[in-house]
This record gives C-alpha cells, sequence and structure tokens, in this order.
C-alpha cells in the first residue's frame, strides 16, 4: 500500500468513496446536507493535487481511502500562546478495506505534513457517534473534545424537539385558566359548607367541570404532534437519521427528494386519516365519560 498525491485520472474513485461519506453526512444531519452526485469536481481535485492538500491510500492502482487537508490558520491574539493550526477536512477509507491499518496510514501522511509546516495543531470535526474514527484518532495520540449538540446527536434529538412543544403548554394555560373562571364560586362555597377540602374540591368539582377544557387541549396537542413541521424544519429536518421524521417532514422528502407525488398523495391521506382518527378516539373518550357520571 502506498500513501501519495492522487492523479487526475482517480477522480471517478475519488468521487465514489466522496458520495458514500456525503451520503453517511445526510442521513446523519439532513439540515445541512443534501443529497448530490458529485462531492469533488475534477477542477476541485485538480487543485488539491496542485497544493498537496490531498493524499490517497493505493494498492494495486486502486484507490482505497483519501484524506483532504484543509487551511492552515495562524493565531497571533496578543496575551495567547502562538499557534498555527491544521484542519483536517476529510478522511474516508472504503468499507471493504476497513481494519488495514489504511485510516492510520493516512492519519500519520496528515501529522507528518502538519510537522513539516510546523503546525501546533491538528484539527478534525467528527460525528460523536462515530465511535470507530474517535478512538483511531485517540490511538493516534490525537485529544478529543466533545462539543455537546442536542440536536445533532441522535441518542437527544427527539427528546429535544419534543422539549419545544412545552412553548405551547402557555396556550393550554389560557384555556383552563378561562375554564376555571367560569366556575361559579358558589360552588365551592357549598362544597366547603359540606366539609370538602381544598384537594376535593378540585378533584370532584373542578377537574370535571373542566372536562371540556382537557378535551380541547388534548386534541390540539394530539394535532399539533401529527402536524408538525415548522420546528423539525428549522433544527433537524428529520435527522439525525430519522430520529425526529415524522409524517409531514416524510412529506416533504417525497416531495422534495423523490419527486414522487404519488407517494406523497398517499402519506398525505394517511396522515389526514391519522388525525381524523385521533379526533374521534379523543371525543369519544370524553364522551363515555360524560354518560359515566350522568348515570
Amino acid at each position: 500500500m502506498k500513501i501519495e498525491l492522487p492523479k487526475l485520472s482517480d477522480h471517478k474513485r475519488i468521487n465514489e468513496l466522496a458520495i458514500k461519506l456525503h451520503e453517511y453526512h445526510v442521513e446523519w444531519r439532513p439540515d445541512i446536507f443534501i443529497h448530490t452526485d458529485e462531492v469533488i469536481s475534477k477542477e476541485e481535485l485538480q487543485e488539491m493535487i496542485a497544493n498537496e492538500k490531498m493524499f490517497v491510500a493505493k494498492e494495486d492502482n486502486k484507490v482505497l481511502g483519501y484524506i483532504i487537508l484543509g487551511p492552515i490558520r495562524e493565531d497571533h491574539k496578543n496575551g495567547y500562546n502562538y499557534r498555527k493550526q491544521l484542519e483536517l477536512a476529510a478522511l474516508i477509507v472504503d468499507d471493504t478495506t476497513r481494519n488495514k491499518g489504511i485510516g492510520t496510514a493516512l492519519m500519520k501522511k496528515a501529522l507528518e505534513y502538519a510537522k513539516e509546516n510546523n503546525c501546533t495543531d491538528v484539527r478534525l470535526t467528527v460525528n460523536e457517534e462515530n465511535e470507530k474514527a474517535i478512538k483511531l484518532y485517540e490511538k493516534l495520540g490525537i485529544d478529543t473534545m466533545q462539543v455537546v449538540n442536542l440536536f445533532g446527536n441522535s441518542k437527544y434529538a427527539f427528546w429535544t424537539v419534543t422539549a419545544t412543544w412545552v412553548f405551547y403548554s402557555g396556550f393550554n394555560m389560557l384555556i383552563f385558566l378561562g375554564e376555571m373562571g367560569a366556575i361559579s364560586p358558589e360552588i365551592y362555597e357549598a362544597a366547603q359548607v359540606d366539609g370538602a377540602t381544598a384537594g376535593q374540591a378540585d378533584r370532584y368539582i373542578a377537574m370535571p367541570l373542566m372536562k371540556n377544557a382537557f378535551g380541547t387541549c388534548v386534541i390540539l396537542a394530539s394535532v399539533a404532534m401529527v402536524s408538525q413541521f415548522d420546528i423539525i424544519y428549522m433544527t433537524t429536518r428529520g435527522g439525525p437519521g430519522n430520529s425526529t421524521l415524522n409524517l409531514p417532514m416524510y412529506l416533504y422528502k417525497i416531495i422534495t427528494l423523490e419527486n414522487n407525488y404519488g407517494k406523497a398523495n398517499a402519506v398525505g391521506v394517511i396522515q389526514i386519516i391519522l388525525g381524523l382518527v385521533l379526533v374521534i378516539l379523543i371525543q369519544r373518550l370524553f364522551n363515555q365519560k360524560k354518560e359515566i357520571e350522568e348515570v
């Protein structure tokens, strides 16, 4: 295996590997990356070859992986130690040739390049869920620093997006307060005369009388859950992966990415039916309680 500068004739193979890496990024953060047929153009490859900003790992004249070196940044701020930092733009190894030391060889080449240019630091941004890559960098003596991104981590993204719905609670509180204000004080006074405590008055008087308010809020919350689009679009666009993907976001992707309007119509109909079913079930639930109370 050799680590060397690529040739312009390697463009097709390099672009194949680049698309694999890019598709991973699209799946991870669809709010940032989009599908494309060409990640690295011939002009960009030619420029990287001229500036020695890309190295490839080759075996039998076949590219097995590559590393792209980013810009070197210098920091001359007063009161700070002088820093000259090399940024690594990308590192990818063919899936079929993993665990053969290719990634390690490419990283060592990048570190050699950094030493030759008197760099004090080497920086590479990596997905915190890419544990294999992180272990490789730690093995090479590179310190890792985790930056918490609640919307960019599949472990937290769903709950973070869900937590944004807390802002809707203010609207629900207005409905509850309006319903509570409509309850006559005389009912509470009568309950107090009969010896009811404040807790019993809330449980047996306020709660049943506020049943319509509860039903309204449940319907609004359910419909919002089924039709939520704006917050998901602005924060994650259904990612990372599909951890925050819902029907409206899925419908948007079908139209914009697949241009499959037939499938989009089917998903839209399913969304409408699901919304109607939820509303009917909630209405029946509260009507059933009403019948039991009347009996």
